[in-house]
């Protein structure tokens, strides 16, 4: 069974990483609990999608080791035996330092690029289904819905950003879930 994971928000912590490192920067105040929306310059992060941009190429030149989100190197580790990939929507400037993380941190685990985020027409759905993803994982309501639509068994990683209407059967909150429902996946395969 192929598993297919989202990196950040999903595996490791994007969002807090990058507001600690805004808020000392630019003395600003922004929580987690702030970031209704997956998109920075809609709460007030940056004026619009270019400068949020720069933003994020600035905090990657000096963050390339975010740490785990809770749970997930451990969870990683227990599917160590099994086919488990990245599809992530990180900008092309990230990718050798995304490449090089990956190698270091998460070894053996296969790492794809879309272009969702800039709007490209290489969706993850489209990914996952041509890498024949059985389960996918993702915190970003928009590719969760697109996935969801294109027939992929997706899961959304509740956040604050995606917080909208998402089929609440579809939606998990920590590791020790994504975990059940890989193990539950696995047995109704088996069982079959």
């Amino acid at each position: 069974m192929r598993i297919g994971f989202d990196l950040d928000d999903v595996i490791v912590d994007f969002f807090p990483s990058f507001l600690n490192w805004y808020n000392m920067k630019y003395n600003q105040n922004f929580q987690m609990k702030d970031m209704t929306s997956f998109y920075l310059w809609e709460v007030g992060i940056g004026k619009n999608k270019e400068e949020v941009i720069g933003l994020v190429e600035d905090f990657f030149r000096f963050n390339r080791d975010l740490p785990f989100v809770y749970g997930a190197q451990n969870g990683l580790n227990e599917l160590r035996d099994r086919d488990v990939l990245v599809i992530t929507s990180r900008l092309s400037f990230c990718k050798d330092g995304t490449r090089d993380f990956m190698d270091r941190k998460l070894n053996g685990i296969g790492l794809y690029f879309t272009d969702d985020f800039n709007g490209g027409d290489i969706s993850k759905a489209k990914v996952a289904r041509e890498l024949g993803v059985e389960i996918y994982f993702e915190d970003c309501l928009k590719y969760a819905q697109n996935c969801l639509e294109n027939g992929i068994n997706v899961y959304l990683f509740d956040r604050p950003w995606n917080q909208d209407e998402f089929p609440l059967e579809r939606r998990v909150y920590d590791w020790n879930e994504i975990l059940e429902k890989i193990n539950r996946l696995t047995w109704e395969k088996l069982i079959d």
